[in-house]
């Protein structure tokens, strides 16, 4: 795995980032990245092929000549940093109250996924949010959920209003309904969800909504985005004013994406997760599954928005250290691009072709433990 910090504040002239890569126990110059999106010759961007072949690796930063290597460990310690502690006298909540804001007549599972990620990644309680059409199925696939009925309700705002104080985190757009009156109450909620101060991880089905209306995540630092290929481009394009002619997401074009929003957190998904917030981006390569089931997206947005909350919290209570180079939004997309990463590997180690979400759910608990061994 490979991580790409960058800091521009620091450095008046474009800086360059020396990917390197472990072998036999020494270090090995990979391609050069520089943040003025410039690269050196012979030095292309990283590509899919890349992620296959620097399976162990270190980055390598640049300043004045002198180079200081930080290894991979020490980016899942500033992931372990931020995970509450368990213990004894914890009380139920302590650990996460999250809202999955979703599901549809048709997608229900997306939805599920999310909520039962978060649950299975330590978080106490999820609220579900979701239409009539989808709760009575969303309550008989588990016990654990709290499902509330009443998304494209005409009393949502209110109702919502009295429940959002009690949420940590918000994951919007998992199945979400493309219904009018369902746009109109994510709206209210995000905006108040801002009000509050609080994580927001957006996905899937909410983005035609937010390239509609981009007021409603620009420059709030306490949200992360989640598109795939086709919605990072859409969203590029409104953003940046300008097509997006590439084949998949670059880092310079996520960073500039994050930095045209005012510093958003963008998790790109591609064969390699690019994860930036304008200021710094870390590139991780985590081996996946080569199953594309579906859910799989809903499960990394039920991740991060459990880590979201860690994360930011850790943040205001110095958990994360000064010393991390690295913001809140970036450490929780790190976390969750790893955990669900290995989650898909091992599942189809045991599934093969017959894997699914559900499968990849089941493997958190160990996931977890092997990359962030804090328990």
């Amino acid at each position: 795995m490979y991580f790409l910090t960058t800091c521009k504040v620091a450095f008046a002239e474009p800086t360059v980032f020396l990917l390197s890569r472990v072998i036999n126990g020494t270090v090995a110059l990979g391609r050069t990245y520089r943040s003025d999106g410039a690269n050196s010759s012979n030095h292309n961007r990283l590509s899919n092929a890349d992620a296959k072949t620097l399976r162990t690796s270190y980055s390598t930063m640049a300043k004045n000549g002198k180079s200081s290597i930080a290894g991979v460990n020490e980016y899942q310690r500033y992931v372990c940093s931020v995970v509450p502690t368990l213990e004894f006298g914890s009380h139920k909540g302590q650990c996460g109250r999250i809202g999955v804001i979703g599901g549809s007549e048709v997608f229900v599972g997306a939805p599920f996924y999310a909520s039962m990620a978060a649950l299975r990644l330590g978080a106490d309680l999820v609220y579900v949010f979701t239409t009539q059409s989808a709760a009575n199925p969303l309550k008989s696939y588990s016990p654990e959920l709290m499902v509330h009925p009443y998304l494209d309700n005409k009393d949502c705002v209110q109702l919502m209003d009295a429940t959002l104080p009690k949420l940590h985190a918000l994951v919007v757009g998992c199945g979400l309904s493309s219904h009018p009156e369902v746009h109109a109450a994510v709206v209210h909620i995000i905006k108040r969800a801002r009000e509050l101060n609080m994580p927001i991880v957006l996905d899937a089905s909410v983005f035609p909504l937010i390239v509609s209306q981009l007021d409603l995540v620009r420059g709030y630092k306490g949200a992360v985005l989640t598109p795939n290929f086709s919605e990072f481009k859409n969203l590029y394009k409104h953003v940046c004013k300008k097509e997006f002619t590439a084949k998949q997401a670059t880092p310079e074009s996520v960073e500039a994406l994050a930095s045209s929003m005012g510093n958003v957190t963008i998790l790109a998904k591609g064969g390699v997760d690019i994860v930036s917030d304008g200021l710094s981006l870390v590139l991780g390569d985590e081996t996946g599954s080569p199953r594309r089931c579906g859910g799989q997206g809903d499960i990394l947005a039920g991740l991060l928005g459990v880590f979201s909350y860690w994360a930011f919290n850790a943040q205001k209570t110095g958990m994360l250290s000064q010393a991390c180079p690295l913001g809140p939004g970036i450490v929780a997309g790190l976390g969750a691009s790893m955990v669900t990463r290995r989650c898909a590997r091992q599942a189809f180690r045991r599934m093969k072709r017959s894997t699914l979400s559900t499968d990849i759910v089941d493997e958190i608990r160990d996931s977890f433990a092997v990359l962030f061994p804090v328990d």
